[in-house]
């Protein structure tokens, strides 16, 4: 019998400026590791991102109870987050250049670079930790010799 779809949550189609927005209230759950990319990690991310290379998505799951400890709790996406707002305050450089001394217009550019998101709504952390490992865990890591 084929399973029913995991409910990834609602979907929105948004850009780098709607994530500036919520990246300060964001919370990583304790239950994914920590942050482990390397500069380098980060800085090919960003050169992704100026490229117009999509970088995937990222989930977060949004309370009407504010106050609630799953409530901005990041389910995928953490590392790309990290690397993102590492960026933007200035922590390295991409193209020689720190994110203050892009141009007005550069910032611009940058802000309308697309990452979507998803949104669910669940107060069961069994349920998050379910959705986090079905999204972390079902694929095999590229080795360097299988690069194109």
């Amino acid at each position: 019998m084929i399973p029913t779809k995991v409910k990834l949550g609602q979907y929105y189609n948004y850009s780098l400026g709607e994530l500036f927005a919520i990246d300060f209230y964001l919370k990583n759950p304790n239950f994914q590791r920590p942050i482990v990319w390397t500069i380098e990690q980060k800085i090919k991310l960003i050169e992704s991102l100026w490229l117009g290379i999509p970088i995937g998505t990222y989930s977060i799951n949004i309370l009407d109870d504010c106050e609630h400890e799953y409530h901005m709790l990041v389910i995928d996406g953490q590392k790309r987050i990290d690397a993102i707002s590492e960026y933007r305050s200035g922590k390295f450089k991409v193209y020689d250049l720190l994110y203050s001394e892009l141009s007005d217009c550069e910032k611009y550019r940058f802000k309308i670079c697309k990452f979507p998101q998803y949104v669910t709504q669940s107060y069961d952390i069994e349920y998050l930790k379910n959705y986090y490992n079905l999204m972390n865990f079902g694929g095999t890591a590229h080795k360097e010799a299988e690069r194109a």
